[in-house]
């Protein structure tokens, strides 16, 4: 742009020029700059399809990657509860703890003698004092539980009433009314034989949650809790632990659990019939 050359020859030529020239190039600039602000409605439909594509394709993986890992906290806390129970042993001439609070039991032994509540010196946690017939004084903390079990609600004593996590009931056998102490020796194969194992509880039978047996601190073939991915998480007596998906049968006729009839038996439940 250029200012006319009369101009400049009179007093406040120059200084009009430069205003002239000025005032027509921020004319010019505010045209050649101008934008619009904000999405017009077709681009904010795209946007949010293509978000909403992204989380359908991302909410499965992040199921699975949550499923997965409580599946391996569920066995992390099955391997620390074999650790204990060899404390355990350790400190009581390699007897095993009671799966439950044995009748043949006097209060005090079934109580503390009972897995739930003696492992807990040998898992570095504080016991609880125990008291017979008062639940509320047990210990119901998460790290002997699958972490399931912190979804369960309180109310109504729901989350207090559930184990999902129990002890093979072989272990706590009678003859003629006397309890049994078992120990290592008890047991040809303790690598198959089965200690701890995920137990039925309200993940497992939602539409069930007074169902008596959800409180067991035992366990059967029968109320074994298929909670990761059709599998069990399963501790065994020789302190090892894995998760194991065959085909279960809930019979309690035979000593093994997750078989067909006809194949070998790979895990003992009842280990005093061998």
């Amino acid at each position: 742009m250029k200012c006319d050359p009369a101009l400049v020859e009179f007093g406040l030529g120059q200084l009009q020029c430069s205003e002239f020239c000025f005032k027509r190039f921020a004319m010019h600039d505010d045209r050649s700059t101008t934008r619009r602000d904000g999405f017009t409605l077709i681009e904010l439909l795209v946007v949010i399809s293509v978000i909403a594509i992204l989380i359908a394709l991302l909410l499965p993986a992040l199921g699975a990657a949550k499923a997965s890992a409580n599946q391996v906290k569920c066995l992390s806390n099955m391997r620390q509860l074999t650790i204990a129970t060899a404390g355990y042993q350790e400190d009581y001439r390699r007897v095993f703890p009671q799966p439950s609070q044995n009748s043949a039991l006097s209060d005090e032994d079934g109580g503390t003698a009972m897995w739930f509540n003696a492992l807990d010196k040998y898992l570095s946690k504080q016991r609880l004092e125990y008291k017979s017939g008062d639940a509320d004084d047990r210990n119901y903390e998460t790290y002997k539980q699958d972490p399931v079990w912190t979804s369960f609600p309180k109310e109504g004593n729901v989350r207090r009433d559930n184990r999902t996590i129990k002890m093979n009931q072989e272990f706590g056998k009678k003859v003629d009314g006397d309890a049994l102490w078992f120990t290592d020796s008890s047991m040809r194969a303790p690598g198959q034989t089965v200690m701890y194992v995920d137990g039925r509880a309200l993940d497992i039978r939602p539409d069930a949650p007074n169902d008596g047996s959800f409180g067991h601190f035992h366990a059967v073939e029968g109320t074994v809790g298929l909670r990761h991915n059709e599998g069990a998480n399963v501790a065994f007596a020789d302190s090892h632990a894995a998760l194991v998906k065959q085909e279960v049968r809930t019979t309690t006729a035979a000593p093994s659990w997750f078989n067909e009839p006809d194949e070998k038996q790979t895990l003992i439940w009842d280990f005093t019939q061998y």
